[in-house]
């Protein structure tokens, strides 16, 4: 053996060894300061579904967004609305799937996030003017915009790391609210009271430490609130008790839950934009499904909309690759598939 070989079998074992090094030092240090990120469910059964977009029949996409946050479907309509982060609100309609397109979109500010419906036919949304170090640290507030994408106002002060927005059927909007950091999580529910002549006025937290606060979801069936965790789990409470409880716990180091929402029988459907995958979670089984559907770039929001008797899943792309700590945020749009043709597989 020559001597150059030797060297480089000596500097190769030399890097090998502070490879090793280095990752078992990160791991330790991960252990003692952020032990929350390796608390995983081992209750939990769990497969993997790999299917290409392309091969679900009836699924359709409509691009034209620019890195899409979150999404609000019209009840008994084909209607729906997406906010993204490009600061636009798009309202998107036709008269079936394959017709669906961009009517009208208006400019909220520098990103638009949190989407939904108040009772009263107003739409309601979270918007920054600020970069992402400015949202995570001023916020974001709350404007409401009336469904013909023709006027707004604004309603709030700044949420630090504002995100999710849910209303309840009284007509009170919570909010998810912290510091967006996943070494030391620090978040909060908050919930923006209906006052005199349905003005949302008093602000006041419901729950305090839910970590790093994300998406929220009211499901009406149940009177439930769900809320994300992005790095941990989802929580769920009454909004007549504000008692959290856990109803979904990781199962892997680095999953994460942005958005959520609930089907009729009671599954949860989350985005999971660490693995670019739409996960779904049955709590009577305690059953997980990882769909891993190519031709969908990185994962934000979901919803679930009933149409002609079947239930239609909805996802927004906030990234087109698989990259969540790119920044880059050039998702193109909205994917539409029936649920049946998901749990086919």
């Amino acid at each position: 053996m020559s001597k150059e070989i030797k060297i480089a079998y000596r500097l190769f074992a030399i890097l090998g060894t502070l490879i090793v090094i280095l990752v078992l030092g990160a791991y330790v240090y991960l252990k003692l300061t952020a032990p929350h990120l390796f608390n995983f469910s081992k209750v939990i059964h769990e497969e993997r579904v790999e299917i290409t977009f392309d091969d679900l029949p009836g699924s359709v996409f409509i691009a034209g967004m620019h890195g899409c946050e979150n999404i609000y479907l019209m009840p008994a309509s084909l209607k729906f609305f997406v906010t993204d982060l490009g600061g636009y609100i798009h309202c998107i309609d036709g008269p079936a799937h394959d017709k669906l397109k961009i009517v009208k979109s208006l400019k909220l500010g520098r990103q638009a996030i949190g989407l939904c419906l108040r009772p009263d036919g107003w739409l309601y949304a979270g918007v920054s003017d600020l970069d992402k170090e400015g949202w995570q640290h001023t916020g974001a507030y709350i404007v409401k915009v009336d469904t013909l994408l023709e006027q707004m106002a604004i309603l709030s002060r700044p949420f630090p790391s504002m995100n999710g927005i849910a209303f309840d059927d009284a007509g009170d909007l919570f909010i998810t609210s912290g510091n967006f950091n996943p070494l030391h999580p620090s978040g909060t529910v908050f919930i923006m009271r209906t006052g005199a002549g349905s003005y949302l006025d008093t602000v006041s937290a419901v729950i305090h430490d839910i970590g790093m606060a994300n998406g929220l979801f009211f499901d009406q069936r149940s009177g439930m609130l769900y809320v994300s965790n992005t790095i941990e789990c989802v929580y769920a409470f009454r909004v007549s008790g504000h008692d959290a409880m856990k109803v979904y716990q990781h199962t892997k180091f680095l999953e994460l839950t942005d958005d959520l929402c609930v089907d009729r029988e009671g599954n949860i459907w989350m985005t999971d934009p660490g693995h670019s995958t739409i996960k779904k979670y049955d709590p009577d089984e305690k059953s997980l499904t990882r769909f891993n559907i190519r031709g969908i770039g990185q994962t934000s929001s979901c919803r679930i909309r009933t149409e002609d008797g079947k239930q239609i899943l909805y996802i927004t792309e906030i990234n087109k690759k698989h990259s969540p700590l790119s920044g880059s945020f050039d998702g193109r749009g909205v994917f539409v598939i029936p649920l049946q043709e998901l749990e086919k597989f």
